[in-house]
């Protein structure tokens, strides 16, 4: 049985990290932000939208006028979520990962999962969990593919190392477990740009960089898996190309199961306008419709929490790596009564 972990900015948040509205509102105080591209940032959120809709709307001007006030807009915007990244990475430095005192430290759960992947771009865990594993079923947990430049990435006084593709790494190896980030990571450069998917276009970008392609490779091919249990912490289901790795799997091999961690738990799955005058049917759900019957749990609490005093929840999470041997040992329990 594989376990498999995927998470999404609401994992990061646990320990400060911002979502996507607080992004938009960090962003509106970035010294690289100018009134016009602030007067940008609003008018996309009257639209509906958020950050990345604004930074996908600047690279579509950007590829159709690749000079000009779009390069230096596209760069400023850019410029910004850098930034905001390297000041994240800078708060996670003084925060705890784990509570002072708990029975279940968030390293030793995290170190049960085969795999773990990621959407956020933040370098939370390479900070705060990534690097050696002693007395585990791990002797380390890597970023395969990479290796680190001879550069450094300065942001507002303070450096940040940087890592680039080494194709002749493109391996995995069983002793380390794998931490795959697959929308790249603010402090990766090839060729002398940012290895960085936000916005739009996510699936295109993604086919850009050979590192990335594999990564999505592998994301696949472990969901596809004989029989996999997947995890999904603070992902809001919202980026089409993961969503369609997923319930191809899943039409695949209906043998997968899911639990998820969110504060919106299994409704989370629902894109179903709440509001509707008429009720839409579930077939107008087609993301809840597939992967409902195979959701094995969920969590509604911070996860930062639970692994920190809420032991009654905290059982509930760890019965996702054992609720299938508790069940046989009850199975034959029942029948030897």
């Amino acid at each position: 049985m594989k376990h498999i972990l995927l998470t999404g900015a609401g994992f990061s948040r646990n320990w400060g990290g911002w979502l996507a509205n607080e992004a938009f509102e960090y962003l509106l105080g970035s010294i690289h932000v100018d009134d016009l591209l602030r007067q940008k940032l609003w008018q996309t959120k009257e639209r509906g939208g958020g950050f990345e809709d604004t930074l996908s709307e600047m690279q579509s001007a950007y590829a159709a006028h690749p000079h000009g006030q779009e390069e230096s807009q596209l760069r400023t915007l850019t410029n910004g979520v850098m930034a905001m990244f390297a000041e994240m990475a800078s708060g996670y430095d003084d925060v705890k990962f784990d509570a002072t005192e708990t029975k279940w430290p968030i390293k030793t759960f995290l170190a049960e999962f085969d795999a773990i992947y990621t959407l956020n771009q933040d370098t939370l865990i390479e900070q705060k969990y990534a690097g050696p594993r002693w007395g585990e079923r791990f002797v380390g947990c890597t970023m395969p593919g990479l290796k680190s430049m001879s550069t450094s990435l300065s942001i507002a006084g303070r450096s940040y190392f940087l890592f680039e593709p080494d194709p002749t790494s493109f391996k995995l190896f069983s002793d380390h477990q794998p931490y795959i980030k697959l929308h790249g990571s603010f402090n990766w450069i090839q060729d002398q740009g940012s290895m960085l998917i936000l916005g739009g276009n996510k699936a295109s970008n993604i086919e850009k960089y050979p590192l990335l392609k594999w990564y999505h490779e592998l994301f696949r091919a472990d969901l596809e898996s004989e029989d996999v249990r997947l995890m999904i912490i603070g992902y809001s289901f919202n980026d089409a190309h993961i969503n369609e790795a997923i319930t191809n799997a899943i039409s695949k091999r209906r043998n997968m199961r899911v639990f998820i961690i969110d504060p919106d738990g299994v409704d989370i799955l629902d894109k179903r306008k709440k509001n509707a005058p008429i009720p839409q049917p579930l077939s107008d759900a087609p993301l809840l419709e597939a992967i409902s019957p195979l959701v094995i749990g969920a969590s509604r609490r911070p996860l930062r929490s639970t692994f920190a005093d809420d032991v009654v929840e905290q059982n509930k999470v760890w019965r996702f790596f054992k609720r299938y041997q508790q069940a046989a040992i009850a199975t034959e329990q029942i029948k030897t009564t």
